[in-house]
This record gives structure tokens, C-alpha cells and sequence, in this order.
């Protein structure tokens, strides 16, 4: 890089030089010294060699070290580099002259060897420091993404105590309230698509999903598949406003996917189905590879049945979480299901969540219906049947509470309970509330059934299992009303006969307590 052109054109190169080629390799060092750089940084080259090929032909111009515009370097030294590497070796200054001109750029001042190494050195630590600047500037940057990548992952709190090398202590909590949803048909619509429009899919709704619960006091559990877990009230506790939280998220996340759009299917329509629940959990980190932050609790199972057994783009709610909205009084409407099997839990009164009070974003048609025949029930004064909320004139055989009071099996399991209850205890009538909903099932049933002749094998099975119910209401209500209170046995065993008939004769005229079954006619 700092021989002179003319020595590299020579088959052998003088020992010792040329003191113009000496010059030619002090304006190479000039170069150095004022862009700190090595020789030829700024040039566009693939190596060395061809470096010095160029250098060595007659290019015209001469191929030298490139000096970009904004270096800095004052013009006075650029034109003494450019002196010294000179094509022509007789053009070049010699090194009294160089001194002149250095003395020159240096403003008259006469330095020595000493100076310009402190000068250099100064330089140099002033280059470091900002050097230094910078990059502790990008791994703040650095740091700043793995945090938030990190948060996203844990919650802070948790996140912060794991970075300090604590560990997590699992948390009671004894008021949350927890989301629960999944896509209905969503095997159908990965049948339907290739394995990549499927992460395509999944990763547009969860963006949308995480870009509306960012608007509300709720933290994202976990995603599993199409199922989408959050809960309100952890691990940032948040008083009684849990259920308003989760409840208003629902709404929005129905009001997104109302307005999704499947980028492979443009002509399908993504269907929600959300169930929520409220009530205490723990909560802690699992795991060291790859932790993670777990509800457990049978909040979470309840919460989980009530997405099984609700219905797409609806939102179905437990009687808890229907008490806790009540009470919250943020304007939610609500609407009575009716009684449900819930695996595990057996017979449940559930609600749906059918919108709120000045709600103004568009909803599912489903959810539009609910609230008309709510309004309806408001203006009335009646109040609206379980049955009604869900069962419609068209197509009732399809829906949840249908197919769980047509069952033989739930109904004989339901009069079993009422039979026992009655038979435990004399002074314990029967839930009037079960009773009754158990009467407007059966009369909703009534003019909605159809005729023997048009029934299939399977609904026949059904009709036929239905007429069991009342024979066994008769039965119970026959001996319930037979069974006259028992008295005491008589002291002695030596009463005379009239005693007993006197005994009797009085127990009869002893009015039994009367069992209040609500009349039940199915035709």
C-alpha cells in the first residue's frame, strides 16, 4: 500500500528506496493519520491485490486513497496528500517543504514528536468515549426489547423477581373473574387451509385480540390452538371492577371478530364462542426452562365449562358472574339460559351476557336478537322464560338447554333430587326456583314439539323418554301427600285397643304438610 508507483513498475525494487518514494508513502501515512482509517478504507475494492494492480497500470486518473466530503480533514492537508502521492515522482515536495506546509496547518505552531502523540492519544480517548456513548445507548436498546419481550411473557412483577434471581412465590386470590373462548368450526377452516395460512390466521386474530385487551384491566394467561385464556384481577389486584373489566373486553373481542376478515377465505366468517366466570384461583410460575404463569383453581374449570357449553358469538355466563355484574351496576344486560348440565358440576343456572347499556359498537345478529327480546321482557313486565333466550321457533332441537331437558337421563336425575329432598327432611319443601323452572321448560316444550309421525328414531326415543316425567311426579306427589306425620310410640306395651284406635283416630285428623308441586302437563 505505500510503495511509490514507479518501485512497484521495477523488476526489482531498490533495497533502501527512493526519498521521492518515501514522500509517495508519507502521503499514504498522511492519510491515515487524519481519517484514522486504514490505507484505502473508503475505496470500493475486493482486495488487496487488486489494489495495487491499480496502482501500479497507468489509470487515468491514478488510482489513490479516496477522502470522503464529510471527513473533516482541512483542505490544506488534503492538498499535501495529494502533492505527495503524485503520479510523477519529480512532482512530488520534498520533506522541507512537507514541514513548512505541516507547520502551516497547524496554525505557525512548531510541534514535536511528543505533542502530536499527546494530541493523538487525547483524540483517540475523545473517539472512545463516544464510542462508548453509543454503544451503551444500543444496549439499553437491546435491553429495553428483552424486557418487553419478557413482559409480554410474565407479568412484570413476576418478570422483575426472576431477573433478580428470586424465586416466585405462588398467590392466592380470592376475587378474579376469567375468560375463556375457542372457534367454533375451527377444524373445519384448518381442513380447509395450508399449514402456513393457518399461523396466518391464528396470528392475525391473536394481534387483533392482544390490540383490544391492551384497552382493558386484563392480562393474557395463554393461547393454546384457537383457544384464547384471560383473566381480569391479577396479579394487579383491582377490587370489584374484575368482572366489569373481563365483561367489557368480551364484548369488544365479539365486536372484533364481527369485523375480521380471513385473508385465504375471505367469504367466512370466524365464529367466538366465550364463556366467563368469577371466583378465587391461585396463581405462580412453572417451570425454570421456558416458565410459565398458571391459574389453577375451580374457577378456571368453571370458567372453561361455561366456553364448552355456551353457543357461537354468544357469551355465556355463570350465576356468579351474573351476581358479581349486578352488583357491579355498570349497566350490563343479562339473560337468563336456564338450568344446564355442566360436566362435573351437574345442574347449573346460567346467563347470557347480551350486551350493556350505551354500548354503541356493532355486535353479531345472534347477540341483536337477544337484546330485542330483552327490551321486550323490560317493557312487558314479564319476565322472559330460560327457554325463549335461546330456543327458536325454527330450529330449537340444536340448542344447549333443548338437548339437556330432552335427555331422560337429566330429567330422572332432577326428580331423583326433588324425591330425596322431600324424603330427608319433613319441614324442607323443594326449591321453588327449581320447580319453576323446571314448569316453564316442560310448557315451552308443549306447543313446540312435533307431531309422532314426523319424528326420527332418535327424537321418538326422546318423546318417549319425556312422557316418563310425569308418572313419576304423580308417584311423588301421591306419596308425598299419603305420608301423615309419625308419632311417638306409646310408652307401654300394655295399651288397651281402644288407646290405639283412639291413637289413630287423632293422627288421622293431624293435617300432613302439603308438598307444592306446580302442575306439569305435556301432551
Amino acid at each position: 500500500f505505500w510503495t511509490a508507483p514507479e518501485l512497484l513498475r521495477l523488476q526489482k525494487i531498490p533495497r533502501k528506496g527512493t526519498q521521492k518514494g518515501d514522500v509517495y508513502s508519507f502521503g499514504i501515512i498522511l492519510q491515515e493519520i487524519f481519517l484514522r482509517t486504514t490505507p484505502y478504507y473508503f475505496n470500493v475494492v475486493s482486495s488487496p491485490k487488486e489494489i495495487i494492480m491499480r496502482v501500479r497500470n497507468h489509470e487515468v486518473p491514478p488510482y489513490r486513497p479516496h477522502i470522503p466530503d464529510d471527513s473533516n480533514v482541512p483542505d490544506k492537508a488534503v492538498f499535501l496528500m495529494r502533492c505527495c502521492w503524485h503520479e510523477h515522482s519529480e512532482s512530488r515536495p520534498d520533506f522541507h517543504s512537507i514541514r513548512k506546509r505541516l507547520i502551516d496547518i497547524n496554525s505557525g505552531r512548531k510541534i514535536n514528536i511528543m505533542d502530536n502523540m499527546i494530541q493523538m492519544l487525547e483524540a483517540y480517548s475523545n473517539n472512545l468515549e463516544q464510542l462508548v456513548t453509543e454503544r451503551t445507548e444500543e444496549l439499553a436498546l437491546e435491553k429495553q426489547k428483552t424486557d418487553r419481550l419478557l413482559y409480554n411473557m410474565l407479568p412484570p412483577l413476576v418478570a422483575e423477581q426472576l431477573k433478580r434471581g428470586e424465586s416466585v412465590q405462588p398467590e392466592c386470590y380470592d376475587e378474579v373473574s376469567i375468560f375463556f373462548s375457542d372457534i367454533v368450526g375451527f377444524t373445519t377452516i384448518a381442513n380447509q387451509s395450508e399449514p402456513l395460512q393457518v399461523v396466518d390466521l391464528l396470528n392475525d386474530l391473536y394481534t387483533t385480540f392482544d390490540e383490544i385487551i391492551a384497552r382493558h384491566d386484563v392480562y393474557k394467561v395463554e393461547t393454546i390452538g384457537d383457544a384464547y385464556m384471560c383473566v381480569s384481577g391479577l396479579p394487579r389486584r383491582n377490587g370489584k371492577k374484575h368482572s366489569g373489566e373481563i365483561a367489557n373486553m368480551a364484548l369488544d373481542l365479539l365486536n372484533g371478530v364481527t369485523n375480521f376478515k380471513i385473508r385465504h377465505l375471505p367469504g367466512s366468517k370466524l365464529q367466538l364462542r366465550i364463556g366467563l366466570h368469577t371466583g378465587g384461583c391461585a396463581a405462580g410460575v412453572v417451570g425454570t426452562a421456558m416458565p410459565r404463569y398458571c391459574l389453577f383453581g375451580d374457577t378456571v374449570n368453571m370458567a372453561s365449562r361455561m366456553e364448552s357449553t355456551g353457543k357461537a358469538l354468544h357469551i355465556h355466563i355463570s350465576a356468579g358472574m351474573n351476581s358479581a355484574l349486578k352488583d357491579l351496576g355498570w349497566g350490563f344486560m343479562t339473560m337468563e339460559r336456564g338450568i344446564i348440565d355442566v360436566k362435573g358440576k351437574g345442574l347449573q343456572k346460567t346467563y347470557w351476557l347480551i350486551g350493556k347499556t350505551g354500548y354503541s359498537k356493532p355486535l353479531p345478529q345472534t347477540m341483536i336478537s337477544l337484546q330485542e327480546k330483552w327490551r321486550q321482557s323490560q317493557d312487558t313486565g314479564r319476565p322472559c322464560s330460560p327457554t325463549e333466550s335461546h330456543i327458536s321457533d325454527r330450529d330449537h332441537s340444536d340448542s344447549m338447554y333443548g338437548r339437556a331437558f330432552r335427555k331422560t337421563s337429566i330429567a330422572i336425575s332432577f326428580l331423583h333430587s326433588l324425591s330425596r329432598d322431600a324424603q330427608n327432611s319433613d319441614s324442607r319443601s323443594v326449591s321453588e326456583l327449581s320447580v319453576q323452572d323446571l314448569h316453564l321448560s316442560c310448557e315451552s316444550l308443549k306447543d313446540k314439539r312435533p307431531s309422532p309421525v314426523t319424528l326420527s328414531p332418535v327424537q321418538r326415543s326422546q318423546s318417549v323418554g319425556e312422557s316418563k316425567i310425569r308418572p313419576m311426579i304423580n308417584n311423588l306427589t301421591k306419596n308425598r301427600k299419603s305420608r301423615p306425620e309419625l308419632k311417638s310410640k306409646s310408652s307401654t306395651d300394655s295399651s288397651s285397643d281402644e288407646s290405639k284406635d283412639s291413637d289413630q283416630s287423632n293422627s288421622s285428623k293431624e293435617t300432613p304438610k302439603k308438598f307444592a308441586i306446580p302442575k306439569i302437563e305435556i301432551s
